[in-house]
């Protein structure tokens, strides 16, 4: 049995083979919790089995094996090994009040501006006037550049990021990674939903004009194609960035994708300013949210059961 303070011998590297490399000491010839642990350290494959079987045992989700071994390395059954899980524990809170201090840096505008559009403040009335007017008159004297505009808009619709969605979805799905999946599903559900409910909170009516260029249905305030476009490039970047070479090329896209669909939903008439900037926000704000509840959620102590069962 390994003891605290025991001085654990060498092991000779393994040869290189493509399947995973699980290490057994001789001090884990015991099949104790203790032993047991230490070689679940080490091989991420066995982790990931435990991991699987006693999820399997519950009825409902638990925290799994790598949260019951912090907890023991953290408390000393394990020593050495916890000074190592400290770390991620650290980088995750350092994550969470990031996400946390996003969310509030984005719905504090965004409730600045749903404040001024309901209490009908001049000022913003005639910037959102003054913009829709004249972006509107430029485009009615350019009928291919609005052909562009509406071909762009129907392209990048709030449905066409829900498929992709849950096209990421499927495929996370298939590689493992549930938890990314649940969180893409999740946060493309929420964004949507919300931005039906504001619509209908706020009522506020589209830009009109004697002669439009193009029409849409519904209520202006906050843009749906705005807010879904911010949010599902969000999501986009945020699984695909660390999996792909060419990072600048993907980060130029998903900025400049929501960005070009919200002007040209103004230059269509069908917004105002104000509308495309809150819905740039609030989408922005839901995936930061989602984020922050995921992440809270990764460090949460496991239950008292769920303790004593380990």
């Amino acid at each position: 049995m390994v003891k605290p303070g025991d001085r654990l011998p060498s092991v000779p590297l393994l040869e290189a083979t493509s399947a995973p490399a699980t290490f057994v000491f001789p001090a884990a010839a015991e099949a104790d919790d203790r032993s047991r642990m230490l070689v679940l350290v080490l091989d991420p494959t066995r982790r990931r089995e435990e991991d699987e079987t006693w999820q399997r045992s519950r009825e409902g989700p638990g925290p799994g094996i790598d949260a019951r071994m912090n907890e023991r390395c953290i408390g000393g059954e394990l020593p050495g090994i916890g000074v190592a899980m400290r770390e991620p524990e650290h980088a995750l809170e350092v994550r969470l009040a990031a996400v946390a201090a996003g969310v509030v840096v984005l719905l504090v505008p965004f409730a600045v501006i749903a404040a001024m559009v309901v209490g009908g403040v001049d000022w913003l009335h005639r910037i959102d006037q003054d913009v829709s007017v004249a972006v509107h008159d430029y485009s009615a004297t350019h009928p291919h550049l609005v052909d562009f505009m509406r071909v762009w808009c129907l392209a990048f619709d709030p449905w066409t990021w829900r498929l992709a969605a849950l096209g990421l979805v499927v495929w996370l799905a298939r590689r493992g990674a549930r938890r990314l999946a649940w969180w893409v599903a999740i946060t493309t559900a929420a964004g949507g939903l919300l931005g039906v409910l504001l619509k209908l909170l706020f009522e506020r009516e589209r830009p009109s004009f004697l002669d439009p260029v193009a029409t849409a249905v519904g209520y202006s305030f906050p843009s749906g194609h705005a807010l879904n476009n911010a949010l599902g490039a969000a999501v986009v970047l945020a699984v695909l960035l660390p999996r792909v070479r060419h990072k600048r090329w993907l980060l130029a896209v998903g900025i400049a994708v929501p960005a070009l669909t919200g002007a040209f939903r103004i230059g269509l008439g069908v917004h105002y300013l104000s509308d495309v900037l809150a819905g740039w926000l609030f989408g922005l704000a839901v995936v930061a949210a989602t984020t922050a509840a995921f992440v809270a959620r990764r460090r949460r102590p496991a239950p008292a059961g769920a303790r004593s069962e380990a």
